[in-house]
């Protein structure tokens, strides 16, 4: 979902570069542009670009923070399966040992 966000923030921010290195130009009939874009462009222009650079940065750290997670919940996940076959084990050697009737009062089974 942030991925999303940024993707369509760096879209805006290059549309945004697009929009301000157009010149317009007046439609038939009408009065000639006198929008002296020169003024703000070269200014917000910069501000774009810097914007684009911290999308970039927010972006690669979402990413770091979602392989992050993943990998916490894979560990998770490996260590739960490793406890299941560990009390699994046991089980199946107290069952060998005493009975599967004592394994199971042993484990509250």
């Amino acid at each position: 979902m942030l991925e999303d966000l940024y993707g369509r923030s760096t879209q805006i921010m290059l549309k945004a570069r697009e929009v301000l290195a157009k010149k317009a130009v007046a439609a038939p009939g009408q009065d000639a542009e006198n929008c002296q874009a020169d003024i703000f462009a070269e200014g917000l222009n910069r501000e774009v670009q810097t914007m684009l650079g911290r999308i970039a940065e927010l972006r690669g750290a979402a990413r770091q923070s979602y392989a992050a997670s993943a990998q916490e919940a894979n560990t998770i996940l490996d260590y739960l399966h490793h406890m299941r076959r560990t009390d699994q084990q046991v089980q199946s050697e107290a069952a060998r040992r005493f009975g599967a009737a004592t394994a199971q009062r042993i484990s509250n089974r």
